[in-house]
């Protein structure tokens, strides 16, 4: 009976001690209720390293070549600069040589497409029908010289480094003569760092006056 009178003494006596430790016990009921969380996520966060693979490097052997850049393979498309017609470009600078039919084959130089000349017969359909319409891109591609004065640079003769040989500048033009495939064929010799070099021009659709004529041959000496 002595120790019951003591405790409710002590209670009796700290009245306050009760509502204090009720305040402590649910603070840190709170506290754990809001750190927790944040404590288990800081631990998760320092145990795990995520690692990330570099992105890979373009594969230089696959990368597709900017537009513009030179192409490789002897088939080339028929040009005229500024005229707005596609240009050909010898392959990668090196040169390319397409023979001929049942011809010995011909050597490549530097930065010229010699032998064989072609391009796709809808390229030609184009030129003629800019021509037809009067189209001032088109309209030199019915004069003969013309296109291998305005057009060989397509082929790596620069402008202005070559000259015209023959036939002389004609008046009227000169009389063509009909290729094996049957097509209007006009040869022209050009001279070029000290080399003839001869350039074949036909007409590849319509024949007559009014029919456009493109590069088909351009052979170097002694393949002539």
């Amino acid at each position: 009976m002595g120790t019951e009178l003591r405790r409710e003494s002590f209670w009796a006596q700290n009245r306050w001690a009760l509502p204090l430790l009720l305040v402590v016990i649910i603070a840190l009921v709170i506290a754990g209720a809001i750190l927790g969380p944040k404590l288990r996520s800081a631990s998760g966060t320092a145990t795990a390293t995520p690692t990330s693979a570099p992105a890979p490097a373009a594969n230089p052997a696959t990368a597709t070549p900017p537009a513009g850049s030179p192409t490789t393979g002897g088939t080339s498309t028929p040009g005229a600069g500024s005229t707005g017609v596609a240009t050909a470009t010898p392959a990668n600078g090196q040169g390319a040589a397409t023979p001929l039919p049942n011809a010995t084959p011909i050597p490549t130089e530097q930065g010229k497409q010699l032998g064989e000349i072609t391009r796709p017969q809808n390229q030609v359909t184009t030129i003629q029908k800019g021509a037809d319409a009067g189209s001032t891109q088109y309209t030199f591609y019915l004069d003969p010289r013309k296109v291998v004065s305005m057009t060989l640079h397509n082929y790596g003769f620069p402008d202005g480094s070559f000259q015209i040989v023959s036939p002389a500048s004609p008046s009227p033009s000169p009389t063509p003569f009909t290729d094996p495939s049957g097509r209007p064929t006009i040869k022209f010799l050009i001279s070029y760092q000290g080399r003839k070099y001869q350039v074949a021009v036909s007409q590849a659709g319509i024949r007559g006056a009014k029919g456009v004529w493109v590069i088909v041959t351009i052979l170097p000496p002694g393949y002539y």
